[in-house]
């Protein structure tokens, strides 16, 4: 399966420069206002919505919870702007995934003098490598979001421990939550009649690894990028090979390309969605539900 581009080289250049523009039109402002934004609340920053709404039913109504990139966005190919570099001041924390996929926020945080701690929530993945490069999309695996459950609360622990207890209840309540989520899907990939599958990117590595199936191969080898002829070709033998008979598209990405493919085999379209966040997909869980609901529909 082909491995999609280390997102950090792709934006690190124009990102540097973004920040280096924004300082100093954003620093004065973030100075002067940060002490009193800390005494309103206390401020939590995420680049993605799951993490977002992981983070949220931890801390609850007790921290400010805010993401950066926003519904219908991809992280591949979205573009930080000075609307977007302003939600970062005051925050306290800044979760990311880190391995390529959000690494930008490190170099924007560090363009703007800010003091936030860049946490990562990749801490003791079982990490899914290709040609030594891990593939970034972790929470994809129902299995990683407890893990991940667990490394936000180790952290906001030490950052806020006047809410420990507090902390602990609810991710204890949440992780109860996800494990129902798991064992749905234990049982519906027990009735998948195929184990093979074409989606628009590799981010389902995880939760194939989770559900016994296999991703074959992405419609795009990189997000956002058209693939090459030679690639089209080999996609087309892909396809006669396993019998594939459902195309995975995602809502963050253009599916011009898919549509062609499918009237030209025949096959049927449905979506997959990595980031949820709109249209009932708005926690974490309920867009695990409904990529599993996908799934269920493709493979039977």
């Amino acid at each position: 399966m082909k491995k999609c581009i280390n997102t950090k080289e792709k934006l690190k250049v124009s990102i540097a420069g973004l920040c280096i523009l924004l300082i100093s039109l954003l620093l004065p402002a973030i100075s002067c206002s940060r002490q009193i934004q800390q005494q309103d609340s206390l401020k939590v920053l995420t680049t993605i919505y799951p993490l977002y709404d992981i983070t949220r039913n931890i801390a609850e109504d007790r921290l400010e919870v805010v993401y950066i990139i926003q519904p219908g966005e991809s992280p591949h190919t979205f573009e930080l702007t000075p609307d977007r570099v302003k939600q970062l001041q005051g925050a306290e924390i800044a979760f990311k995934v880190g391995l390529g996929l959000d690494d930008w926020l490190d170099d924007t945080i560090a363009g703007l003098g800010m003091d936030t701690a860049v946490v990562e929530v990749n801490d003791r993945i079982d990490l899914i490598r290709e040609d030594n490069i891990a593939n970034p999309h972790i929470w994809l695996s129902i299995s990683n979001s407890m893990i991940i459950v667990e490394n936000i609360t180790d952290q906001l622990i030490q950052s806020f421990p006047q809410y420990r207890e507090e902390f602990e209840e609810n991710k204890q309540k949440y992780l109860q939550e996800l494990k129902s989520l798991e064992t749905r899907g234990e049982n519906d990939a027990e009735k998948f009649k195929k184990r093979e599958f074409i989606a628009f990117h590799d981010a389902w590595s995880y939760l194939a690894r989770d559900l016994n199936i296999v991703q074959v191969m992405s419609v795009e080898p990189f997000p956002g990028k058209e693939p090459a002829p030679d690639y089209v070709i080999e996609l087309y033998e892909t396809v006669r090979q396993y019998g594939i008979d459902t195309i995975f598209i995602e809502p963050q990405l253009s599916a011009d390309m898919v549509n062609y493919l499918a009237q030209d085999l025949e096959l049927q379209i449905l979506v997959l969605d990595p980031l949820g966040g709109a249209g009932g997909r708005d926690s974490y869980i309920q867009l695990m539900h409904y990529n599993l609901d996908q799934l269920s529909k493709g493979l039977d």
